[in-house]
Formats: C-alpha cells, sequence, structure tokens
C-alpha cells in the first residue's frame, strides 16, 4: 500500500489513479454488456444517464456525508457542505442511480421518439439496460476503496486481530484497523457475482445490486472509524438511510419489475 507511485515526470496520486482506472473499466464493461446482450448500438445512448450520474453524483454523496457527520442535527449547514463537496460517500451515488438513471432514460426515450421518430426501446427494456449500465457501480467501488487503501483514508477502527492492517505513513492513525475498505470490496464482488448470476439464467438483478449496497454499506458502517459520524441508538445515519433504502428497492422491485417478469 502507498499513497504515490514516483514517475520520471513526478509523483502519480494512487487514488486518484485508482478512481480513474475504476471509471475506465466501468465504462468498458458497461459498453460491451450492452452490446453484447442488447446487440444493438443505439441503447448506447442511455449511457446520457450514466455520465449526468457520474457528473452530479458527488453533490449527492457529498450531501449523504454531510448528514452522518450531522448536518440535520445543527453540527454544518446541509447546502454549503454539499455545494463545496466538504467529503463524499459512495451511497449518494448509489442513491442517485437508483432514484433518476430509469425516469432520465425514459425522458431520453421520449424525446428520441418525439423528435427524431426512431423508435429507440421499449419501456420494459430500460429496466434491462438499467441493470446492465448498474453493474459498472460496484466495479467502481473496487477501485474507490484500492484507493482509499492506498492513501490510507476511509480507515476503520483499532483492530488488533488476524485481519489488521496498517496503513501508509501519511494516513491520521500510526496503529493497526480493521480493513473496512477490503470489507468493502469483498461485498462488491460478491454483487458482481450475483448480478453475472442471475443474468446467465435470465433473471431479473437490478435489485440484487441496490439492496447488496446498502447492506454492504450498512455492515461497513460498523467497523469504520468516523468520529464526526452521529449516530442514534448506536447506528448511524448513513446506516438508517441504507435500511430506509432497502425498503424502497424492495417495494420498487414488487411494484416496478416483478409485474414485468
Amino acid at each position: 500500500m502507498f499513497a504515490y507511485y514516483y514517475s520520471s515526470k513526478g509523483p502519480i496520486d494512487m487514488y486518484m489513479l485508482s478512481i480513474t482506472i475504476g471509471v475506465i473499466i466501468s465504462l468498458i464493461i458497461q459498453i460491451v454488456l450492452l452490446l453484447v446482450i442488447k446487440k444493438k448500438i443505439k441503447y448506447i445512448v442511455y449511457m446520457c444517464g450514466y455520465f449526468v450520474i457520474l457528473i452530479w453524483g458527488k453533490y449527492m454523496a457529498a450531501a449523504v456525508r454531510s448528514i452522518n457527520d450531522g448536518a440535520l442535527e445543527g453540527k454544518m449547514n446541509l447546502v454549503k457542505a454539499t455545494l463545496e463537496v466538504w467529503g463524499t460517500h459512495y451511497l449518494g451515488y448509489v442513491v442517485l442511480f437508483l432514484l433518476l438513471f430509469i425516469p432520465i432514460s425514459l425522458f431520453i426515450r421520449e424525446l428520441i421518439n418525439e423528435f427524431i421518430k426512431v423508435e429507440l426501446s421499449s419501456k420494459d427494456e430500460i429496466v434491462e439496460v438499467a441493470e446492465i449500465i448498474a453493474i459498472g457501480l460496484p466495479v467502481q467501488h473496487i477501485f474507490n476503496r484500492i484507493g482509499c487503501l492506498c492513501r490510507g483514508c476511509c480507515y476503520g477502527i483499532k483492530y488488533n486481530g488476524i485481519f489488521s492492517i496498517n496503513l501508509p505513513y501519511n494516513s491520521q492513525v500510526d496503529y493497526a484497523v480493521f480493513p473496512c475498505q477490503i470489507l468493502e470490496i469483498i461485498g462488491m464482488i460478491l454483487i458482481i457475482f450475483v448480478a453475472v448470476y442471475k443474468m446467465i439464467k435470465k433473471k431479473r438483478y437490478y435489485t440484487y445490486i441496490m439492496c447488496g449496497f446498502f447492506i454492504t454499506f450498512f455492515i461497513s458502517e460498523f467497523f469504520t472509524l468516523n468520529s464526526m459520524s452521529v449516530r442514534h441508538w448506536g447506528l448511524t445515519n448513513i446506516q438508517f438511510m441504507c435500511v430506509g433504502l432497502f425498503i424502497i428497492a424492495i417495494l420498487f422491485d414488487y411494484i416496478y419489475l416483478r409485474e414485468r417478469e
């Protein structure tokens, strides 16, 4: 684990490099799956919705972090912390995808049908496209957490057990901690495994991806050290959000997805 790679042209921030590699690989996987499964290049137009989430997701991620750190309890200004992006949590990107990707895709479909007079896809196919593109989310987060390991951020609680790790020299801690970054990486690998299995079986897996994120983040919060986190009954605000979002995802599955299988 190291924070910088020193090349002949200067130091390279391994955190930013890892995130950039994650973006590129996730985009390649999404485009290849769209071409292989849907077999028509026109479906790539729906990637526009994903790009919107990539660009604006940092503000939702900042809002999630601010809420977890006490914005609702008056510890900080939520609007200022969000707009200035004081800190982020990847849950924000997942929330934005869950709430906006399908509506944005439906809007794109209607625009193309109305002005270009091309029948892009059926409404039901948009759910399948959303599933394919959603696979990029856990792929991206694997590289996010690899970057965190390199930088030594988003570290776990003090822990001296068999799974403990020591972080790079520039970390804020000089003692062994729980590897919550690795815990989340394992969670993402499990999500991808389940999604691929369901894909092969030609079953819906959109909800599995969303709920997999919420379960992973809920568990990870128990082992993540964040002195600013606000807790109620032993749970952080992010954990309460995960519970609520898990319920929303299940309801979405039964109300919207099941009737289209």
